[in-house]
């Protein structure tokens, strides 16, 4: 027992020496050598801070709570705050976290205050100057990466940084982000803290830094203390005895400071003095007697608002008076100066006179009184000079050194507002165009004109059409200059505000006789300028940045070759002088009169210095009302920044009372507060913004709800390493994120949708987001991840297109909203059909084994989509990759000769060098399987699209043998098959893999519960095969092929070495159906003993490319291939609509060229296609040369439908997405086109599609329906949600005139359910669809839903063809609603029809819909029966 006592006593020893304060000197192992050795054993010593089981760990990170264990143990802090933090439990620094809380020194979000976080560098210095009371100053630091520290820690990083408290790491750099060590730590300690007192009895303090007294009974003695004094919550009384304490004095709890009889101050507000005062200071100075260069003020006139300054606890006393030396001493009793940044000593300018300049002299006298002791008086005599109204000052703007701006003419009003004139070796610039008094009437224009000298256009450009700008605008409406090809430019929201002005002053200077006619000289030069604009006056150059907040049309003119930043008003206006600030606060003057709020300016603000920073770096700001040109490497943008930063994110409560007297507002600026960062009399880069209560944030954010402000203030996207921003050329994406200006310069509104696009090439494959919170307390996360404001988010990309969703969560916790980056492959509107992902490309399928193999694909340079795809099958040990690509390479994109006799196709090669050539069942099952999932992969369209029909294999030796199995084993998705001395198949193999059912074959679901699998056996799909080599050794497979293609010896015909076999045999009762859509011709065999010269030009030229499998029926249908050009015709049209090249094909019959009053058909391919292949796709020309009508086949521009990863590829812009083409104009310029060169009947023109092309010919009937007779969208439900948006917002607006509506679905799975979902039902796309087009038509009756899907909603059920609503006729169900007698809807439900296009749909549509309507001239829709 005793025992165990003694071992609980030596383990409590042991805990005790390492948790609690030693008095003993500590050593700890690991701090041997250590930079910060000397500062650890000084702090652990005094129980600040110490180690645990012998080591120091100095380099590893402290967590917030330590951070406060730490801070508490230094400051002695007696009370703490209710414990509202939800993650804050009973741990040992749960009483000093409420402690420092209480204090204010840790925050927390209101909810948590995260006590396990690691604390970051520029938390640790926040929380140690609020503890330490360091005074917060600077707006920017010398490190290397300042513009990475955070707005609400800058000004004391600076401060530290300032006062030698904090280094940078290597490289110069803070590294605000990262972790703080504890050793950095506690070196920040030591450098603060000169004195830290913790035994009673007299000290004489060094001073040399902050002085902290935590022990009782401490008399402080003969000791200068310019440094913070803190006394610690247990000093209680503190006695200072002959010392001078200049700095603060911070008391904590009920402690306090007595100072002695022997004189010395105790600084703040206590203590005694035993000299006076120095007399206070003035700012500005009298012109002439300012000793800053940054401060003074240049060659101005105005008036002056005085700032009086002293020191510390001193009162001012100050008299005025008019005349040298004329005011009165001060006393106690005079006026009295309270404080600079709240009340001013107006030195008024005198009032102008036309005669001349008018100059009075006001003397200034002001006492500063301390401790009952005055000091000497102070004298100032101000010189205010009012020149003529018709005076323009003409010099050169100064820096803030003093020096001249070179290249720069400042010109100055009467008012001083500043207009600068710049020269280019073709023309000249005036910006800003200041104050006309027409009694007394200045001419900008001839000044201007005496500068430049005659012959050159002097334009003028307006920053912003505020009245202070404009009002000598007319004068540059001059014949002279108007010859000259003078401009006046403004941003196309200022327009009709600026004309005001130039009518108003235009006839009040008797320039003009009157309005119409000043309006009619100013539409004469008006020119606009827009974000993105140059503005190039000839070796001079301006970049356009839009900038609105102070007034709506603001522009700033950027000159990336000198650096020159030209903003007038839009940034800047601080003059420190009159102690004047941004003005902000117009909350509702007029509707083209007011400012924006602080949050919705901060995002303009931010996107427009983003555009800058992306053109070069800004030297000096030119602003229209500042003293002087500003330090553009300065502090001056980061502060403007963090001032709007201080109101969005502590709303009124940021802002102080106005600096400057605003009485001539008075009753509607008397709710202005002013937010400052920075100190007017210290730092020219200073900043107030001053705001109005009304607006200074936007509606739901004011009157306290600031924390509920889950916007952007800006979104950046780019490559990595890059500037600027890829939402740029978004128009949604504008000047704003979440603001949108109207044109015509009213209050911006809110945007409906807050998604955006980027635009990167093919071969960027990630980008980098940068979302910037307009709340510094919101968080962020991008697809669910947690991201950083103001830091990049690498973002991985998919071919095409890749959607980013970006949510922010306001500081409160529970407000977000939602943004979408949108990143898209560019597609080149010059030339948009451009080959994308050219070369090889190696990839990867995994066999049904586990296995994985490679193969690889070429696209050669012009290959377009929907081209065909050759997969090339070598021998063992040999290689024919090369000559396939070669060949590839040589055929052309459009045609073998400038005639178009013959199209000749570019082909993609897909080379499958992933083959074992072994013999075994497995081994042969895992090849074929191998051949199988290459072609699923090269048809997943990731880089490449090889169209469906046009699948063509070509095998080698033993890849050829494979190749022959691989095609019985999936007949059909090829539409040919070419061997070279292949061996054998064996005979066996084929009779059990023929008597196999097909699979996932066209029509049939495949699926496990399905009632529609195939009872097709593979061997009756047929293809035509050419076997190159020995017959004798392809005798099995020949006799396969054959019966297959129904093919018998009688068929055989000999053309050279070439046996060639091509069915005669009529149609089988089970093809009959299907034979409209398909031609005997491509069922077809050929042999021969040896290859043939050139073999695989002559394979591809003359056997595989002559034949396509369209996927209109089960097993698919063998065609022969229809060239647009050659075969059929047609016109190819390739011109430039709205921006974009487009592409067109026209279909004109013979026998009816010459006809008049011809109907017209719009066919709209699919997805992936264009309209040559649509055109061969379809049979609408056998149609139109029965019927005489015109036929039209546009191609969409390539683009991404969906995130599925595929490259871009035709798509309609059915969405009509303002950043892609404009699809209504593109089939209006069509239009117009053919009225022009046929006879066409404008009320017989009609649109069909297929697929996506359906989508397209819904969009055209819902937005255009007086253009169109009747429409047919084939497979062919809406099923997109933009569309469906329309056909809503159509339904709204009401008074639809109708369109007569077909529209078909299949019963196949698949694609086909996926967006035409077979039944229809009310709550299924397809069902919606027809409700949509029931109520736009206006039909009769409702819709009985019972009937159309026979009780039975289920996805593939057939119990709707039994329901009564549908009329079957063959494999064809139809469904019709009528208005009136007239059928203006019609649907139909085609048995076994896949997702693809029937050649035989053509006919139906033409003869059973569209022929039925057309319309009058005055578009009455006319049905004939």
């Amino acid at each position: 027992m005793k025992r165990k006592r003694i071992c609980a006593w030596f383990i409590t020893l042991a805990m005790l020496l390492t948790m609690l304060p030693s008095a003993l000197a500590a050593s700890f192992a690991d701090t041997r050598g250590h930079w910060a050795e000397d500062a650890i054993s000084r702090w652990s010593d005094r129980g600040v801070i110490q180690g645990h089981n012998g080591d120091f760990e100095p380099d590893s990170a402290i967590t917030r709570a330590d951070m406060a264990v730490i801070i508490d143990r230094i400051m002695d802090y007696q009370t703490k705050a209710e414990n509202k933090f939800s993650d804050l439990d009973n741990a040992y620094y749960k009483d000093p976290i409420l402690r420092v809380a209480q204090a204010g020194v840790m925050q927390g979000d209101g909810k948590n205050v995260r006590p396990k976080d690691k604390i970051t560098r520029e938390e640790a210095v926040s929380m140690l100057a609020r503890a330490l009371s360091v005074t917060a100053g600077g707006s920017s630091t010398s490190f290397a990466d300042n513009s990475r520290i955070s707005s609400w820690a800058m000004a004391n990083v600076a401060a530290f940084a300032k006062n030698g408290y904090i280094a940078g790491r290597s490289g110069n750099r803070f590294e605000p982000q990262a972790n703080i060590t504890r050793a950095e730590v506690v070196k920040l300690l030591d450098n603060m803290i000169s004195d830290y007192i913790t035994e009673s009895g007299t000290v004489t303090p060094k001073g040399t830094g902050i002085v902290i007294v935590k022990a009782s009974g401490v008399t402080l003695n003969k000791a200068k203390l310019s440094g913070t004094v803190i006394l610690g919550g247990k000093a209680g009384e503190v006695k200072a005895t002959g010392c001078e304490i200049t700095g603060k004095v911070v008391k904590i709890h009920n402690s306090t400071l007595t100072t002695g009889s022997t004189g010395g101050s105790s600084g703040g507000s206590s203590g005694g003095s035993s000299s006076a005062p120095a007399a206070p200071s003035a700012y500005p100075l009298p012109k002439g007697q300012e000793t800053s260069k940054s401060l003074g003020v240049f060659n101005y006139d105005m008036t002056y608002f005085v700032t009086l300054t002293a020191q510390d606890g001193a009162d001012i006393y100050y008299e005025i008076a008019e005349g040298a030396d004329k005011a009165a001493v001060p006393t106690t009793a005079s006026k009295k100066f309270d404080t600079y940044q709240y009340r001013q000593i107006e030195i008024t300018q005198p009032t102008a006179s036309a005669k001349g300049p008018v100059t009075k002299t006001y003397n200034v006298k002001a006492v500063a009184v301390k401790n009952g002791r005055t000091s000497s008086v102070a004298n100032w005599n101000y010189d205010v000079t009012s020149i003529p109204h018709h005076e323009l000052k003409v010099g050169v703007p100064k820096d803030w050194n003093g020096s001249d701006v070179p290249n720069v003419t400042l010109i100055q009003d009467y008012d001083s507002d500043k207009m600068y004139l710049v020269q280019g070796t073709d023309r000249a610039m005036v910006l800003d165009a200041g104050y006309f008094d027409a009694e007394d009437a200045a001419n900008l224009y001839e000044t201007a004109r005496k500068i430049v000298g005659a012959g050159k256009p002097i334009d003028l450009i307006i920053g912003h059409p505020h009245p202070d700008h404009v009002q000598m605008t007319h004068q540059f409406l001059c014949k002279e200059n108007k010859d000259l090809g003078a401009k006046v430019y403004v941003n196309e929201r200022g327009i009709e505000v600026l004309r005001d002005y130039v009518k108003q002053f235009g006839v009040a200077s008797g320039m003009f006789a009157d309005e119409a006619a000043a309006s009619a000289a100013y539409d004469a030069q008006l020119a606009t300028l827009k974000n993105g604009d140059v503005y190039d006056m000839g070796g001079t150059k301006f970049n356009v940045i839009e900038l609105p907040g102070h007034q709506v049309a603001g522009i700033m003119l950027f000159d990336a070759a000198t650096g020159n930043l030209f903003t007038t008003d839009q940034i800047g206006n601080n003059r420190a002088h009159i102690t004047d600030s941004f003005w902000m606060q117009f909350a509702d003057l007029s509707p083209t009169f007011f400012a924006d709020s602080m949050d919705v300016y901060l995002s303009s603000l931010q996107i427009a210095l983003e555009r800058v920073d992306s053109l070069g770096t800004v030297k000096r700001i030119l602003t229209g009302h500042n003293d002087v040109v500003l330090d553009g490497t300065a502090g001056y943008l980061d502060n403007l920044q963090t001032a709007v930063q201080k109101v969005v994110d502590e709303g009124w409560s940021a802002a102080t009372p106005t600096l400057r007297t605003l009485d001539s507002f008075k009753g509607y600026l008397e709710n202005t507060k002013t937010v400052v960062v920075g100190d007017r009399l210290k730092d020219i880069n200073w900043v107030g913004i001053n705001v109005n209560k009304q607006n200074y944030l936007s509606d739901g954010y004011r009157d306290g709800n600031q924390n509920k402000i889950a916007d952007l203030s800006n979104l950046s996207v780019h490559k990595q390493g890059e500037k600027g921003n890829l939402l740029w050329n978004d128009p949604n994406f504008g000047i704003n994120v979440n603001w949108q200006y109207p044109t015509d310069g009213t209050k911006p509104t809110r945007k409906n949708t807050t998604s955006f696009v980027a635009e990167v090439d093919e071969k960027t494959t990630s980008i980098e987001i940068v979302p910037t919170a307009a709340s510094s307390g919101a968080k962020i996360t991008i697809n669910g991840e947690a991201a950083e404001s103001g830091k990049a988010y690498v973002g991985k990309l998919k071919n095409g297109l890749t959607n980013f969703t970006v949510k922010v969560i306001a500081k409160d916790g529970t407000t977000e909203k939602e943004y979408t980056v949108v990143v898209r492959t560019h597609i080149d509107p010059e030339n948009p059909y451009a080959t994308m992902y050219t070369g090889e490309h190696t990839e990867t399928v995994t066999l049904a084994n586990g296995e994985t193999r490679t193969f690889t694909s070429y696209v050669p340079e012009g290959a377009r989509e929907s081209c065909a795809g050759v997969f090339v099958l070598p021998n063992k040990g040999e290689s024919k990759f090369d000559e396939w690509k070669a060949l590839a390479d040589r055929t052309d994109t459009l045609a073998i000769d400038a005639d178009w006799t013959k199209q000749q196709e570019k082909f993609i090669v897909v080379y499958l060098n992933g083959l074992t050539y072994g013999t075994s069942a497995a081994e042969r099952a895992a090849d074929i399987d191998y051949v199988n999932k290459v072609y699923a992969a090269a048809s997943g369209r990731t880089m490449y699209c090889i169209h469906e029909a046009k699948n063509y294999m070509v095998g080698y030796g033993e890849g050829g043998t494979i190749a022959q199995m691989a095609a019985m084993d999936q007949t059909a998705v090829w539409a040919g098959l070419a061997t070279v001395d292949a061996g054998p198949v064996d005979a066996a193999w084929i009779a059990e893999n023929g008597a196999k059912m097909a699979s996932s074959l066209n029509g049939y679901n495949d699926v496990e519960s399905s009632t529609r699998k195939s009872t097709i056996p593979k061997s009756t799909l047929p293809l035509p095969v050419w076997m190159i080599g020995s017959v004798d050794n392809n005798a099995n497979a020949l006799a396969y092929w054959k019966a297959a293609d129904h093919i018998t010896d009688s068929d055989k015909a000999a053309d050279g070495n070439i046996t060639k076999y091509t069915r005669s045999a009529d149609w089988t009762a089970d093809e009959n159906a299907y034979k409209i859509n398909r031609d005997t011709a491509a069922y077809r065999i050929w042999t021969s003993e040896s290859a043939p010269e050139n073999t695989e030009s002559t394979i591809w030229n003359d056997f595989l490319f002559g034949v396509r499998r369209w996927m209109a029926d089960p097993g698919g249908d063998l065609r022969v291939t229809k060239d647009p050009i050659a075969d059929l015709h047609m016109t190819r049209h390739y011109e430039k609509v709205g921006g974009w090249m487009r592409e067109w094909y026209v279909y004109v019959p013979e026998n009816a060229k010459n006809s008049t009053n011809l109907p017209v058909v719009f066919a709209n391919h699919g997805y992936t296609l264009n309209g040559g292949v649509y055109a061969g796709q379809t049979d609408w020309h056998k149609v139109a040369d029965e019927k005489g009508f015109i036929v039209v086949f546009p191609s969409a521009i390539p683009g991404s439908i969906s995130e599925n990863g595929n490259a871009p590829f035709p798509a309609w812009n059915i969405a009509m997405d303002p950043t892609r083409m404009d699809e209504i104009e593109f089939f209006k310029y069509m239009l117009d086109d053919l009225k022009e060169h046929y006879s066409i009947d404008p009320g017989r023109v009609y649109a069909t599609g297929h697929s996506w092309g359906s989508q397209m010919t819904h969009v055209l009937a819902l937005n255009e329906p007086e253009m169109f007779a009747a429409v047919a969208p084939l497979s062919g439900f809406i099923f997109n949600a933009a569309v469906f948006e329309q056909a809503e917002a159509t339904k709204a607006k009401g008074s639809y005139p109708g369109v007569p509506v077909y529209m078909a679905a299949g019963t196949e799975g698949g694609t086909e359910w996926a967006i035409c979902p077979v039944p229809l039902a009310e709550e299924n796309s397809s069902g919606k669809t027809l409700s949509d087009w029931f109520a736009l038509n206006g039909c009769t009756g409702s819709l009985d839903w019972s009937k159309i899907n026979g009780s039975n909603e289920t996805k593939g059920s057939l119990d709707w063809q039994n329901g009564g609503a549908f009329t079957k006729s063959g494999r064809w169900y139809t469904m019709t609603c009528e208005k009136n007698g007239v059928p203006m809807v019609q649907a139909e439900i085609v048995d076994y029809m896949p997702h693809a296009t029937m050649p035989e749909h053509s006919a139906r549509v033409w003869n059973n819909w569209l022929s039925h309507y057309s319309r009058n001239a005055d578009g009455t829709l006319v049905y004939n029966p």
